[in-house]
């Protein structure tokens, strides 16, 4: 059963606000790995990031990406998790359908660590350019679920993520031709496992016991 053992819950809400709790802090934000990294010198031109701001007054496409994330978690969502990469997926579609990188920039933090790879994505990527041939041979599609699931210890050993971040939307549509066409199997669709009738049952008997 491919959903045991995966982590079956992200909050997305959390994504769009992730902590620039003051600009005198810089080592909160992030994992202590990512914080403990040595940051280049920002450039004089660089706006500031303001993104603290977006804590009191919300931009619209923060909400709207919130919302399509929260949309595609939902019971009645279209979308396939059961695809490697199936959370990549959605996170390019939405933050690419509402402009998140423009707003982003606009607050100033795409320079900053929480979404230097996310504003990098590139919404329409020529999937034949080499930059997307190289990562594709050096990505395989599970590598996208390393954080989940237990892969070869050197099946990821050549893949660059922030070089290969460009062309994300590559790398899944190579996923999901893959998994259609029976050459790679599928991975847990959280969304049909959180919402099935023994999972359900499940929560029930632990919460009346």
């Amino acid at each position: 059963m491919p959903c045991l053992g995966r982590r079956l819950h992200v909050s997305y809400a959390a994504f769009t606000l992730l902590a620039v709790e003051s600009d005198a802090s810089p080592g909160i934000r992030g994992n202590a790995s990512s914080s403990a990294a040595p940051k280049l010198p920002r450039r004089s031109s660089e706006k500031h990031c303001h993104l603290l701001a977006t804590r009191l007054l919300q931009a619209p496409s923060l909400e709207e990406f919130d919302g399509c994330m929260a949309a595609k978690m939902s019971s009645d969502s279209l979308h396939d998790w059961g695809i490697p990469g199936a959370e990549f997926v959605a996170l390019a579609s939405c933050w690419c359908s509402h402009n998140v990188s423009q707003t982003i920039e606009d607050y100033g933090c795409c320079s900053d660590d929480q979404f230097e790879q996310m504003c990098s994505i590139s919404c329409d990527p020529d999937c034949n350019s080499d930059l997307a041939k190289q990562c594709i041979e050096k990505c395989p599609p599970m590598c996208l679920e390393a954080r989940d699931y237990f892969v070869e210890q050197d099946l990821c050993s050549h893949c660059n993520v922030k070089d290969c971040f460009p062309v994300l939307k590559c790398l899944t549509a190579n996923a999901a031709y893959l998994t259609e066409t029976g050459k790679l199997s599928r991975t847990c669709h959280e969304v049909d496992f959180l919402h099935s009738e023994k999972i359900t049952a499940y929560w029930q008997c632990w919460r009346d016991a």
